[in-house]
């Protein structure tokens, strides 16, 4: 593996950081959430909203860029090493020299090696404990390089240094070396201030969780900026009835499918997994349900992954109605008063099983209308949040609708097609086992296996959603990220005077 070099473009680490002045006279830009804020540790929060509020508090070795590539943040450059006789992997950092913790101590090597060793303190109760673990050893070389060794390699290792916040402990807090710091805390709102006045305005996160309310929060100028997912009929309200916004998206990192329980007695079969496919007009419910804002997903990368995303690589099945239904006459069923039943008489009938949430109860009613237009009967069954979940786990269902979030590269493709990776030891809920896949994941010959499982429609292809923050015209431009990471949000500033 090569040298690899700073290349993403945050402009706050060009300048030491200092406590600012004067920002109580700048109004704070409010920031729509849509969670509370219940974990705010560094060593235990797992959810993307608090991991992203870290990103401005307390960064890490190496982040994404924009273009989901490995980058140094806190590091100079970092080189990948693998020795060839021992199978011993490493990565060697050299830092930044100019960085200090808020209590003014410059960081060096041994605040990497202390930030590994909270980690994997069992005292801690870090949920990072395992990735972490997997560090043999951190060996420092100077104050300002620093190697991590492995036993072997992994494609998961320089990303899991992602989620390695370097911090310093003092008392119950963990200081942060990044632009902001963390003030006025509460279960329902967090304030980030800059410790540079040139870095804008204090950032006053707020959680507003009905969808509704923070429409009118927006349309009174109340909430400057939402970064809270909304369903594009909601984006579109807001495009006729409130002026003073504008609207910045991109294609995100999330993958929308067909969730297919492969131990059900139809949808095991291979030919009923097409059909089901085949029957889904999904451009169709891209341009009507989502009016844009979703893009025809093939695989696991949507196109900001330009090394892994590919235009309908396998040849799975397209919309073709005529060929689904000649498919099932083949097998014997019959289509009586609308619906297919078997040879034997019984109508074709499938579980759809979807959590409570509005928006994903209509996309799941509009897959459901074309398999009954078809033929195929739906019982749509939406559950609260926590009994959808459990179901799904336990693999109680036929047919689900689920988003993959997170994504950041091959490494996530055991975690969902390994047979080994069933709830609770992985996210392959549909029970998708193939021998092909497995040897082909134990040779981490990863992209291949992501092909082979979707040649096997392990899961039904969907859509890629976009990403969409709705912001007050008086603030800054910004330049959002795939992963949604609030890097976006460095040097963002209200523009006072605006008409």
């Amino acid at each position: 593996m090569g040298l690899q070099s700073l290349t993403i473009t945050v402009f706050f680490v060009l300048v030491p950081f200092f406590k600012s002045f004067g920002q109580e006279s700048r109004p704070p830009i409010n920031i729509a959430v849509s969670a509370p804020f219940l974990e705010l540790s560094p060593l235990k929060a797992t959810t993307s909203q608090i991991q992203n509020l870290h990103r401005l508090t307390h960064l890490s070795l190496v982040d994404f860029n924009r273009e989901m590539e490995i980058v140094c943040s806190f590091c100079e450059k970092f080189e990948e090493k693998r020795q060839e006789k021992t199978g011993k992997y490493e990565i060697h950092f050299t830092l930044k020299n100019f960085y200090k913790f808020e209590d003014g101590d410059l960081v060096t090597a041994e605040h990497i090696k202390k930030s590994w060793e909270y980690y994997v303190d069992k005292t801690e109760k870090s949920p990072f404990l395992s990735a972490f673990s997997k560090i043999d050893s951190i060996e420092i070389i100077s104050p300002l390089h620093v190697v991590f060794h492995y036993a072997s390699y992994d494609i998961e290792h320089l990303t899991n240094l992602v989620l390695l916040k370097i911090v310093k402990k003092k008392g119950e807090e963990f200081l942060g070396i990044g632009p902001y710091s963390l003030d006025k805390i509460g279960p329902y709102h967090v304030s980030l201030t800059p410790k540079n006045s040139d870095l804008g305005n204090v950032l006053h996160f707020k959680t507003v969780v009905d969808q509704t309310t923070l429409l009118l929060k927006l349309q009174k100028g109340e909430i400057d900026l939402s970064v809270v997912d909304l369903p594009p009929r909601k984006i579109e309200w807001l495009r006729k009835n409130v002026s003073n916004l504008s609207f910045v998206e991109i294609p995100s990192t999330s993958y929308v499918y067909l969730g297919i329980n492969h131990r059900h007695v139809w949808t095991k079969e291979f030919w009923m997994r097409e059909v089901l496919m085949a029957y889904l007009p999904i451009e169709e419910i891209l341009q009507h349900k989502f009016k844009g804002y979703g893009l025809r997903a093939h695989n696991v990368f949507s196109p900001v992954f330009k090394k892994w995303h590919r235009p309908n690589p396998y040849q799975v099945m397209e919309y073709n109605p005529e060929l689904a239904s000649s498919m099932l006459q083949k097998k014997g069923f019959i289509k009586k008063k609308g619906f297919w039943h078997t040879p034997e008489g019984e109508k074709l009938s499938l579980s759809l099983k979807v959590s409570d949430k509005k928006w994903t109860r209509e996309l799941a009613e509009s897959l459901a209308y074309f398999w009954r237009f078809q033929g195929i009967d739906i019982d749509l069954q939406s559950l609260e949040w926590g009994a959808y979940f459990s179901h799904i786990k336990k693999g109680q269902f036929c047919l689900t609708l689920g988003n993959w979030v997170g994504i950041s590269g091959l490494e996530i493709i055991p975690f969902f097609f390994d047979s080994q990776k069933i709830p609770p030891k992985g996210g392959n809920r549909g029970r998708f086992s193939s021998q092909e896949v497995d040897l082909l994941l134990q040779e981490k010959k990863l992209q291949e296996a992501e092909e082979k499982a979707f040649q096997e429609l392990a899961v039904g292809s969907l859509w890629y959603p976009k990403i969409i923050w709705a912001m007050n015209n008086s603030l800054s431009p910004v330049l959002l990220y795939p992963n949604e990471s609030y890097l976006a949000l460095v040097g963002l500033k209200k523009i006072l005077n605006q008409k």
